[in-house]
């Protein structure tokens, strides 16, 4: 999603590690698996809001619009989205992965991490381009 670059980096980072551990560790008892959480209630948005007006000017921009659009966003407390889940649903597909005999690689937790799994894999790049750009 634009401006989200270095967040978006961040979780490639990672799963790109816990992809590289759980071959590393394939002749181990050790299980690696990689949650795959999506929209969750947290301090997210209210952090990047503070970071967001510490390092971005907003007034000399080219983006200027759309950051400000961006701010509005963040003003708001409620959640995201319809499909916002409370920490509580990351715990409990966490004790299912602990209970899991043999657990899986991934495990999503929200509706949208399941749509854009599967949508990843079936729709060509352009198209998942235009709907990931409408969305926030």
């Amino acid at each position: 999603m634009k401006y989200r670059g270095a967040y978006n980096a961040s979780k490639f980072a990672i799963e790109g590690y816990t992809d590289t551990l759980r071959l590393e560790l394939a002749d181990t008892p050790i299980h690696i698996s990689l949650i795959e959480p999506g929209p969750i209630e947290s301090q997210f948005r209210a952090t990047a809001k503070r970071y967001f007006e510490r390092y971005i000017n907003i007034e000399h921009s080219r983006h200027k619009l759309s950051y400000q659009q961006t701010l509005e966003r963040l003003e708001n407390p409620s959640p995201s989205n319809r499909f916002t889940l409370q920490p509580d649903a990351v715990y409990q597909r966490l004790l299912s992965i602990i209970e899991a005999k043999q657990p899986k690689a991934r495990y999503f937790v929200t509706q949208p991490t399941y749509i854009f799994a599967f949508l990843r894999r079936v729709l060509p790049s352009q198209l998942l381009d235009k709907i990931v750009s409408k969305s926030h």
